[in-house]
This record gives C-alpha cells, sequence and structure tokens, in this order.
C-alpha cells in the first residue's frame, strides 16, 4: 500500500506513477504519464520490428536517433523507478532491496533493456557490437509491462494465483496416472512390439508425446494387443484430461477474479460514500463554548469545522443506502474507515445496548498518522485502531494546540492492537518500531500519550496522570517541577471549568516496564514523557468534549510548548468549508 500525503513529495508521485495501476490516482497526471511510459514502449518496439527490414539510409538514421531518444528516456524511467522502488513495495527497501528489485522478472528486463548499452558505448570493446544489439532487442520484452495495465491479463494472473494449488495437484495425479499407465503398457505390449515399446522408458515417451500430438513421430505405430488399445485410449482421456482440467480450474479463477474486481469497483463507489457522509460541519456546542469566553476563543477561529466524530449505522443505512455488508466489507477494505461498537466507551454497569458506528481515521503511514508539526509536545494515540473514539478526540487535541501527533489508526498482521505496551527487542523491525521511531523524529520535549479509562463507581474520575512504576522506583518525568506544576494547573481548570474530577497522580493505573513512556526515554533520557487517560464517557458522550479538548490543548501548549498555539496551516484547516474527511498537513511552524 502506497501511503501519501495529501500533496505528497516527488518520490510519493513517482511510487504512484510506477505501481502499475491506473486506479491509485490522486494525481491528476499519474494517468498521462502512465500512457506516455506505454506509448514510447509500444513506440520502441514498432521501432525494432521496423529495424528488421530493408530501409533507406535517411529512414534508417531516422530510426536510430528514435532508438536514442528511446534509450536516454527509458535510462531516466528506469533509474527514477529504481529510486522509487521502496515505496512501491516495502521489499525494496535499502540497497540489498534495490538489487533484489533488478532482479525480479521486470526489473531484470529494464536493467539488461538499459544500463549494458551504456557500459558498452563508455568502456568500447567491452561490449561486442552484436551484443549491444541483443540488450537493445529486450525493449521488446517491456511489452509484459503493458499487461499489467490491462484488465484481462490481470484476471488471468489472479485467476492462476488463486487455482495454482488445484493446478498442481491435477498435474500431480495426471503425471502419475500417466507414469502408472505407461508401466502397464509395456507390460502388455512389450513382447508383441518391442521395436516400438522396446523398454519402460519408451513407453513413457510414447504416452507423452500423445499429450502433445506427437511432433516427432514417436508415436506413430499402432499397438497390436486388445490390452495396449485400452490403455491407449486411457491415455487419450488423460490427454484430454490434462487440458480441460487446468482450463476449469482458469475458468473458474478467471470468473472469481472478475467477481472479486466487480466488488472492489463497488467497494470504491461505497467508499465515495462513506467520504462524503463524513463532510466537515460546524461543532454547536464548540461554536457556542467559544463565543462564550471574553475574548471569544482568541477572537480569530470564527466558525470551526471539523470531520464527524461518527456515524451511526443506522444512518448509512437509511440516508445512503449502504446495506451491513457493504459498510462492514468497505471499513476492511480501506484502512481509514473503521466500525465500532458505542456500548464499548462506556463501563460493564451501564449495560449499555449495542450501537455500531463508523469511524473515519487520518491515514498517512502504514500505521495510521503521522504529523510533525516542530512542536516541543507530541500528542501519542496508541489505541486509535482499538478504542472507541479516542483517535478522534486526540486528533484535535494536537491540532487545536499545534501538537505533533502519532496515532496508531491501522490494524497490522501479526501486530498487536495496542501499542500502549511496546515490544521493541525483536530481531525484525516491526511496524511496533516504526511507530516509536515517528515518536523520536519529531525531537519534542514532552510526549503525552493519551488512552482511554472506563469510569466505574469505584472509579469516578474523569481523568489520570501516570508517570511511575507501581512502587514509584521508576519515572518516565525527568523534569517533575514543571509536570507537577502542569497537573495542578490541569485538575483546578477542568474542575472549574467543565466539573471534572482528575486523580492526581494515580496510583490506581501503574506503569509496567514495557510501556511505551519507557520505550520513548530507552534512548533520549531527556524527554519527559507521562500518560493521560481521559475517560472513554468522556471522549465519546459529553457533549462539550470538543471544548474540553480546546482547553486541555491551550494549557498544555502554556505549559509545556511556550504558548505556541496552532499552526497557521491548521487553523485555516479548521475554517475550510467543503472538504470531506481529514486534511493531514505535516510542516512545520517555527
Amino acid at each position: 500500500m502506497i501511503v501519501m500525503e495529501e500533496e505528497g513529495n516527488l518520490k510519493e508521485r513517482l511510487a504512484l506513477v510506477f505501481d502499475d495501476d491506473f486506479r491509485s490516482q490522486p494525481l491528476r497526471t499519474k494517468n498521462y504519464l502512465d500512457f506516455l511510459i506505454i506509448g514510447v514502449i509500444v513506440l520502441s518496439t514498432v521501432s525494432v520490428f521496423l529495424g528488421t527490414f530493408p530501409l533507406s539510409d535517411g529512414f534508417r538514421q531516422g530510426l536510430r536517433a528514435f532508438d536514442w531518444f528511446v534509450q536516454i528516456f527509458f535510462t531516466i524511467e528506469v533509474s527514477l523507478r529504481i529510486w522509487a522502488a521502496d515505496l512501491i513495495d516495502k521489499k525494496y527497501k535499502g540497497f540489498g532491496g534495490r538489487v533484489r528489485y533488478c532482479l525480479s522478472f521486470y526489473g531484470l528486463v529494464d536493467f539488461l533493456a538499459t544500463y549494458p548499452v551504456w557500459l558498452g558505448l563508455i568502456v568500447p570493446g567491452l561490449l561486442p557490437i552484436g551484443v549491444i544489439q541483443l540488450f537493445r532487442v529486450f525493449r521488446v520484452a517491456r511489452l509484459f509491462r503493458v499487461f499489467h495495465y490491462l484488465k484481462a491479463f490481470r484476471f488471468l494472473g489472479e485467476a492462476v494465483s488463486s487455482k495454482k494449488k488445484e493446478m498442481w495437484v491435477s498435474l500431480q495425479f495426471i503425471v502419475v496416472t500417466t507414469v502408472v499407465l505407461s508401466f502397464l503398457l509395456y507390460l502388455v505390449e512389450h513382447d508383441s512390439n518391442p521395436q516400438m515399446i522396446g523398454d519402460g522408458w519408451k513407453s513413457i515417451v510414447w504416452a507423452f508425446a500423445k499429450y502433445i500430438g506427437d511432433p516427432g513421430k514417436i508415436a506413430d505405430m499402432p499397438l497390436v494387443t486388445p490390452a495396449g488399445q485400452v490403455i491407449a485410449f486411457l491415455v487419450g482421456i488423460m490427454g484430454i484430461a490434462i487440458f480441460v482440467v487446468p482450463i476449469g480450474f482458469l475458468s473458474a479463477g478467471f470468473q472469481e477474479a472478475m467477481e472479486k474486481n466487480t466488488r472492489k469497483e463497488e467497494l470504491a463507489r461505497m467508499r465515495e460514500k462513506l467520504q462524503k457522509a463524513f463532510r466537515r460541519s460546524g461543532d454547536k456546542s464548540l461554536r457556542e463554548y467559544l463565543s462564550s469566553l471574553p475574548d471569544g476563543g482568541g477572537g480569530r477561529l470564527g466558525v470551526i469545522n471539523i470531520v464527524p466524530q461518527r456515524i451511526f449505522l443506522s444512518k448509512l443505512q437509511v440516508d445512503e443506502g449502504m446495506k451491513l455488508d457493504d459498510v462492514i466489507d468497505t471499513c476492511g477494505e480501506f484502512p481509514e474507515f473503521r466500525m465500532k461498537n458505542l456500548s464499548d466507551a462506556l463501563g460493564a454497569e451501564e449495560l449499555a445496548p449495542e450501537r455500531f458506528v463508523v469511524e473515519n481515521f487520518p491515514v498517512n503511514t502504514d500505521y495510521g498518522c503521522h504529523i510533525d508539526r516542530g512542536s516541543d509536545v507530541t500528542i501519542v494515540c496508541p489505541t486509535a485502531f482499538k478504542e472507541v473514539g479516542v483517535g478522534w478526540f486526540t486528533y484535535y487535541l494536537a491540532k487545536f494546540g499545534g501538537f505533533n501527533y502519532v496515532s496508531r489508526d491501522i490494524k497490522v498482521d501479526g501486530e498487536p492492537d495496542s501499542f500502549y505496551n511496546i515490544q521493541t527487542e525483536t530481531e525484525d523491525r516491526t511496524m511496533a518500531e516504526k511507530f516509536l521511531e515517528d515518536i523520536r523524529s519529531t525531537s519534542a520535549r514532552w510526549v503525552i500519550v493519551v488512552v482511554e479509562h472506563l469510569k466505574s463507581s469505584a472509579n469516578p474520575f474523569d481523568f489520570h496522570f501516570a508517570d511511575a512504576l507501581h512502587d514509584g522506583s521508576s519515572l518516565t518525568v525527568a523534569d517533575q517541577e514543571a509536570y507537577k506544576g502542569f497537573t495542578k494547573r490541569f485538575a483546578a481548570l477542568m474542575k472549574d471549568l467543565f466539573s471534572l474530577g482528575t486523580a492526581v497522580p494515580s496510583k490506581r493505573y501503574p506503569l509496567m516496564k514495557k510501556n511505551l513512556c519507557y520505550a520513548v526515554r530507552k534512548d533520549h533520557p531527556d524527554v519527559n514523557c507521562f500518560v493521560l487517560r481521559p475517560s472513554s464517557e468522556l471522549m465519546n458522550m459529553n457533549s462539550r468534549k470538543l471544548a474540553i479538548a480546546f482547553e486541555m490543548a491551550g494549557l498544555i501548549s502554556d505549559c509545556l510548548d511556550h504558548g505556541r498555539g496552532m499552526t497557521d496551516d491548521d487553523e485555516a484547516d479548521l475554517k475550510a468549508r467543503g472538504r470531506c474527511g481529514y486534511s493531514i498537513r505535516t510542516g512545520s511552524k517555527d
């Protein structure tokens, strides 16, 4: 999956051009570049074909000039393709990955059709002219790359891939059966026809020669025994089966591939419906809250337009005409959407009925979202994939304050659903390590890990803070004076403005040694990292949750980020109208 930002840098744009898929086209020029490459491949093939005929000197000189244009064009194209290969597929990352790409089928064709020609020119005599001409003929093999753009060939490839096990089993059965019949043929025919069936090898060759029409006239003599003729009849049936059975499997696979493609096109249309459903709108409660402040929330924001926190499944079914299977499959196909049960946001004591909703996530990495705004504070949400509403809440908390943001929004096979407790001592590079690396790359002095907690009669607080093991023997915040001053002001502000209770410090949820905070500080002990746990009820059910996030952001900015505030881009983004979903901007504000 190629994940790119709203605009995308040059390398990301090239990866989208070179991914051999017309459907991935956030760039308007993407398809034009695809058609240009295809056109040059076709014209290059025609040029090679025309070069096989006797031509006039003038025409041959024109072809030679065109050949040099093609050589220069593909040298640039192949070089850029190798450079962007790691974004096309992660297995091509690094120098070894680039070598692996050059040794792949298409990579090897590109390499042999391009670079040896220049090597022969740079080092005269190193390669004979005939060898150089042979390498130029590899340009014809580039026609195979055009097949990637044709649906019929994509379907055929998918059919072969999906049915290869069945085809292999059928081939094994046919081969074994043919060998058995060949030896039976030898036993019944050898004495009567020793010239034709002189040994076991000849009987096997006879049987397989029948399958391919006996082009060498190996099996053109008739069998003389009745038993041999019966075996020949069975071999004839197997000769039909050796083609009919695989074709049957391919037909079934082809049909499945077409149905799968049709379903993907349907889901793409469903995705558009979901995107439109998440059209931004003004939040009434936040607008009323800001207008009630003496300065009107800074006197500059005006109407704030935000992405809806969620959409109820019933609304999608009624308003958009989407079936349950459509919603489930769309959420499974596209990582920016996820189905959740809103009742999970309440404690077990509530016994709330199930209420299914769809959430929309900001996505620009393989694990979710990473935004570096150049702030001294990074908001980290390691549980957005697992927990209800926390991703949306933390996204706007970071946006209101102009903080960096790292969030785990996408389910990755083989990885835990949450990175709250993180394991980094592994031999292979995991998504958790990439998540941790992006947190450290922001160079923030303060890292705030935000996860939910469920309120109950035994735990009625709306917020918890944690920065230590249960026994207090190890802390994750070095600047305890700033931290304690912030938590004290935080508790007072939440109580005064919203009547919310804060447990400071919390011994109810001690941190574990493998907690994300300890992992963040392992190689950067100067970073201060602590856990902030708003209640799930607050982040999902409280009508003033955005106002709470707004005030939280202002206080965090004042105490830990020198009062820096939100970036100009984020402010403009909040005022933007008519957009659907999130606009991920990663530029920093000095």
